[in-house]
């Protein structure tokens, strides 16, 4: 019998990011015959794919960008598509109609499913599953918006990973567009927290939850990033520059500190908040210094971390899955401040360094940031240590991979 896995991702291995899947794929391979990799769309990369392990293939990702923006024709298409009363059926027994949010979910997510379906390689790789074929979702946006309309005796199981933004309906206006119909088809759910877990179930109550369950990420370590020496309090940061990551929170904070603080302030990561961040930078006292380096591989980020100096992670988020960000700071032995949102409780106490509250502002986290300074070397280092065990108890990808893929095969 030979076992197959096809494996649906929103870029990888094109897009910027997610050099995780790759640590799954590492250990996917002693556990299928045949492991097939479609990207949804390229997220900008169109010419430098990621390296995939020895007997991983990979299509071409099915789509140049993701639909943001439905156009009134598409209502037309559908509503002569074979799937029309599937789509209708959403429509009008979530009430989408009453809420002009709603609606617009509803349209794109709609017509990202007519496109999928209709989609020539999408097609011949469904025709081809067979009862010895694992489907894995990692996202529960996307690709999976097919799963519903797949016939279940065809494949031998489906998993569908859930993370922040395609799971959190509150984030959403309460809507989710084809969320019950998701949850029925798939064999498992899987969140990446607890958080994730118990909000299903909250919003859920008539579902049967014996496919819900939790299935945590993790990243590997290429090392220790080394503590300052000089007097220099570090600090480094990982995120796209978009309101929900409120980055300009830390530059707040940096402002508030004594001016016989000496600071470094590393951010990694682009987005539309840039101008406005460097532009603020600028106005900074001359104790801070401010490094925006902008886009980085992710393949690049823990070499990073390893051949610098940083005392301290922070991430001030108002929402969150598990960040990946974090653990990778924990895998470089670096403690972390981080807001308590989603899952981050789940990882994060006094012993790696310190929850931040969710209603955060500039004061509260310069009082922080000023509290962890002021430690003991000696605690720092306990710290740093206790960073690195939390990391390898909890965070470690090649550990996680390997029992996520003894779940798939079961």
């Amino acid at each position: 019998m030979s076992k197959k896995l096809i494996f649906f991702t929103n870029s990888f291995p094109y897009g910027i990011g997610e050099m995780w899947k790759a640590n799954e794929l590492n250990a996917f391979v002693h556990y299928f015959d045949k492991i097939t990799v479609v990207p949804l769309h390229y997220a900008g990369n169109f010419d430098d794919p990621k390296p995939l392990p020895q007997g991983v293939e990979s299509v071409l990702p099915l789509f140049e960008e993701e639909i943001y923006l439905a156009k009134f024709s598409d209502i037309f298409r559908l509503m002569g598509s074979k799937d029309c009363l599937y789509y209708f059926k959403e429509f009008w027994n979530k009430r989408v109609f009453l809420d002009r949010t709603h609606s617009v979910l509803w349209l794109i997510s709609s017509i990202n499913h007519y496109r999928l379906a209709h989609h020539p390689i999408l097609k011949k790789i469904i025709d081809e599953i067979d009862p010895d074929t694992v489907l894995y979702f990692y996202w529960g946006k996307g690709t999976c918006d097919i799963l519903p309309t797949i016939e279940p005796s065809r494949y031998r199981k489906s998993v569908v990973r859930l993370h922040n933004y395609d799971l959190y309906q509150d984030k959403k206006k309460g809507y989710m567009p084809y969320r019950t119909q998701l949850l029925a088809s798939a064999t498992s759910i899987c969140s990446i927290s607890e958080d994730g877990l118990k909000h299903l179930k909250n919003h859920y109550p008539k579902h049967d939850a014996s496919n819900f369950g939790v299935a945590r990420c993790g990243t590997i370590s290429q090392g220790i990033s080394k503590s300052s020496t000089d007097g220099v309090f570090r600090i480094v940061s990982c995120s796209m520059l978009v309101p929900v990551k409120r980055v300009h929170l830390i530059l707040e904070a940096l402002e508030m500190l004594p001016q016989t603080m000496r600071v470094e302030w590393t951010h990694i990561g682009d987005g539309l908040l840039m101008p406005e961040l460097n532009k603020s930078a600028k106005k900074m006292p001359s104790n801070i210094r401010i490094n925006l380096m902008g886009l980085v591989d992710s393949r690049d980020i823990l070499l990073y971390y390893i051949e610098n100096t940083f005392d301290l992670f922070v991430n001030v988020s108002t929402s969150e899955g598990v960040p990946i960000s974090i653990m990778e700071a924990f895998s470089a032995s670096i403690p972390v401040l981080a807001t308590d949102v989603g899952g981050t409780a789940e990882i994060i106490d006094e012993h790696v360094g310190s929850l931040l509250p969710a209603a955060l502002d500039g004061k509260i986290l310069a009082q922080k940031l000023m509290a962890f300074d002021e430690q003991s070397d000696e605690k720092k280092l306990k710290m740093r240590q206790n960073a690195f065990h939390r990391y390898q108890t909890m965070c470690d990808a090649q550990k996680l991979a390997h029992d996520f893929a003894q779940f798939l095969v079961q």
